[in-house]
């Protein structure tokens, strides 16, 4: 406590000297989600606007010649603001959008008409295809205006007859020229005030010398050099900006929520790092969940979700359902933190550089982004880690392929004056699973050894973890997972062998699931001539004759583990 007070002047001065920003508000949103458009009066032809719970608010026009107009009830009262909505024509060739509504009219209007878009005396070319739902924005500065669509600048223009009223208006309208039907919708309306379009997400930084000099994880294991959370913090850091935006200010045992104490949760926990320093953003889910019981929530936990590539579009969504994507970059993740329309970026935290966009040094570029989501639902999960040369699948009870693989980089020091002696892991993520038998396959074209570490985590985020080390050498190694995500004590895993399959078949048998000795007998006998035969044709051989005895007797064995058993012995057969 007295280190902190011993800063405090220090962060004061540093908040005078720091020139306050302004953040953009949000005047009117419309989702039209309730069914209906009660914020909206038409003024013109009011009979065409219908809200469809799919489309939007909007209309068919079968007529030509017709005009119909739309305002909604709110009052702008400054000259800058931005209107934002989606756009869905259908059919039809006239499109039309109005701004610096006045009385219940547009003084501007930007015009679509085949290939050709005009306003006032200007024409310029823009094709706005039908049945694609395309994102408009309307950006305005007085007398002048940037009009884009899905992101691609139309118009940049200015009238320079226009004069601010002092109260504005916005508006949608439909027409019909010559042209017709004419279908189109409007939906997700947004008009904010001028200002940089951020979350608010607070500012840590990894170097903050509170925390900046406790031991990262492990790192006297992959390091050589600095050992540092002001070196090797940045997933770490990014995580708890994450968290303090979302409200989760205290760890679960009431300290405060900051790198250094999250860090040290994180040791704590079985699963908290994997191998060489990388955070393991599902061991945080857990300690979301358990922060409830020292900060008041208005949820139970966040769940984690992970993008494995740019999407500009998904981040620009998440932004605007308020949820601050983590980004990564080449070793080093920022906190993605608003939308920078201005400069056509994003607004980023970075907890290791003064950089504020993704212009500085990134190039507007990211690799992946994770999410972070306050839910009231499950955080149950599967992930497996293995060495980047071995080949990994997972199949479903079903014997269907799922989930996600990866290869994630080792985090790296930014100022580059020291190593990470590890390097990349193969992840793999399935998010929700259902309570199943899973089978997992590791294989490689050549010769090589293996350490696979098994994470389940059942709803309240509790994990089982479990660690195989093999050798492939040409064959192929199978596991199974006994997941149960209602409780993670009741969830286990063991690889595929004769062994295995021995326990399986003689505890089968004692619990009477094998009704007759002589089918016992002869899958025991197969089993055996399959373990010590050196030929590779003759094992398979002996293994299909298991299965075709379980397959044949529907009476003695029962039906649920007869299906185990093929699956299990196909799953060594597929090993051979």
């Amino acid at each position: 406590m007295k280190k902190i007070l011993a800063l405090t002047p220090l962060i004061l001065l540093f908040v005078l000297i720091i020139p306050s920003r302004v953040f953009a508000e949000v005047l009117f949103e419309e989702h039209f989600d309730n069914g209906n458009a009660s914020n909206w009066t038409p003024v013109l032809n009011g009979s065409y606007w219908v809200v469809d719970n799919q489309k939007g608010y909007g209309g068919i026009i079968n007529g030509g010649g017709v005009l119909t107009d739309t305002v909604a009830n709110v009052d702008i009262t400054t000259p800058n603001y931005t209107i934002e909505y989606d756009f869905l024509p259908v059919q039809g060739a006239d499109k039309n959008f109005d701004f610096h509504w006045q009385n219940n009219s547009p003084l501007e209007e930007v015009h679509f008409a085949g290939n050709d878009v005009n306003f006032k005396d200007e024409t310029t070319q823009y094709v706005l295809s039908n049945n694609v739902s395309h994102k408009i924005k309307i950006d305005i500065q007085g007398k002048k205006f940037q009009f884009y669509v899905d992101g691609n600048k139309v118009f940049d223009a200015e009238d320079p007859q226009y004069i601010f009223s002092g109260h504005e208006q916005i508006g949608l309208r439909m027409s019909a020229g010559s042209v017709f039907p004419t279908e189109v919708w409007f939906d997700n309306v947004k008009v904010t005030t001028e200002g940089d379009d951020t979350l608010g997400v607070p500012l840590i930084k990894q170097t903050d010398p509170l925390w900046a000099n406790n031991i990262y994880d492990t790192a006297f294991a992959w390091t050589p050099g600095s050992k540092n959370i002001g070196t090797w913090g940045c997933a770490l850091t990014s995580a708890v900006m994450v968290f303090r935006y979302n409200g989760i200010t205290k760890t679960p045992t009431g300290e405060d929520l900051n790198p250094g104490t999250v860090n040290s949760w994180l040791l704590g926990s079985v699963d908290g790092y994997v191998r060489n320093g990388l955070l393991n953003w599902l061991a945080l889910t857990r300690l979301s969940r358990l922060a409830t019981l020292t900060n008041v929530l208005p949820f139970d936990a966040l769940e984690y979700k992970r993008i494995n590539h740019k999407d500009d579009v998904i981040l620009a969504d998440s932004l605007g359902k308020k949820i601050p994507p983590i980004l990564e970059e080449p070793g080093h993740f920022v906190v993605a933190n608003g939308t920078d329309s201005a400069n056509s970026t994003f607004f980023i935290n970075d907890p290791g550089y003064t950089r504020t966009t993704l212009n500085d040094s990134y190039n507007k570029n990211y690799l992946t982004m994770g999410t972070y989501t306050p839910v009231n639902s499950d955080l149950s999960y599967i992930m497996l880690v293995v060495d980047p040369n071995i080949n990994l699948s997972v199949t479903d009870p079903n014997g269907a392929p799922i989930g996600e693989v990866f290869i994630q980089s080792a985090i790296s020091d930014p100022l580059g004056l020291t190593i990470n002696t590890k390097g990349p892991l193969k992840i793999y993520y399935y998010p929700k699973p259902t309570s199943g038998k899973y089978s997992v396959i590791l294989s490689t074209s050549g010769s090589s050894p293996y350490q696979l570490d098994e994470y389940l985590y059942d709803i309240n985020g509790n994990v089982f973890k479990k660690t195989e080390n093999g050798n492939l050498n040409g064959t192929k190694d199978t596991f199974i997972i006994n997941f149960d995500k209602t409780n993670f004590t009741n969830s286990k895993t063991e690889k595929i062998t004769f062994e295995y399959l021995k326990k399986e078949i003689v505890y089968a048998y004692n619990q009477k699931k094998i009704k007759n000795v002589g089918i016992y007998t002869a899958l025991l006998g197969q089993l055996e001539i399959a373990r010590i035969s050196r030929n590779k044709s003759f094992k398979k051989t002996a293994l299909d004759s298991m299965i075709l005895v379980i397959s044949k007797d529907k009476k003695n064995i029962e039906p649920a583990l007869a299906a185990i058993l093929i699956s299990d012995i196909q799953s060594l057969k597929n090993s051979l």
